[in-house]
């Protein structure tokens, strides 16, 4: 489809797959160990879009396809995705639980800061299985939310 300011692509969803997220509910447990290979996928899909100037902006388990048989990682959902730029972003364009501290406190955040605060939500909620702040008030006072099950 074609907007006034932007084009649409709408792609089918690949079989057999599933979100992030319904992976790590029917999960029982995943240890750190088990967090590892699916992260580094996500890594090294930020390091691509990085690569080619891109900022995804809603990095979080909905937007990740997870092959159930090979345990490949995809990277969907580009909608509130942009271009890097030098300047600061003054626009929120993402989910709001995993909003950063800096768009908190000053209204406005980099690419680079952002996706890396992006990242770090991802990997507590893989290892957690649980959103680290339930608002952003929380986050600014540091108030951590832990399941009580945490691998030795």
């Amino acid at each position: 489809f074609e907007l006034p300011d932007s084009f649409l692509l709408v792609m089918e969803r690949p079989e057999p797959s599933q979100d992030l997220l319904q992976f790590l509910v029917e999960q029982e447990f995943l240890c750190e160990e088990m967090v590892c290979w699916p992260f580094c996928q996500v890594l090294e899909a930020m390091r691509l879009c990085t690569a080619c100037g891109v900022l995804h902006q809603d990095i979080k388990p909905e937007n990740l396809l997870v092959d159930p048989e090979s345990g490949n990682l995809k990277l969907i959902d580009f909608s509130c995705g942009t271009f890097l730029q030098e300047r600061a972003f003054t626009r929120f364009a993402r989910t709001h639980v995993y909003s950063l501290p800096d768009w908190i406190c000053l209204g406005c955040y980099h690419g680079h800061s952002a996706t890396i605060w992006s990242l770090g939500m991802l990997l507590y909620v893989m290892v957690c299985r649980n959103i680290p702040f339930r608002e952003g008030r929380d986050m600014v006072l540091g108030q951590l939310f832990f399941r009580q099950q945490v691998s030795p």
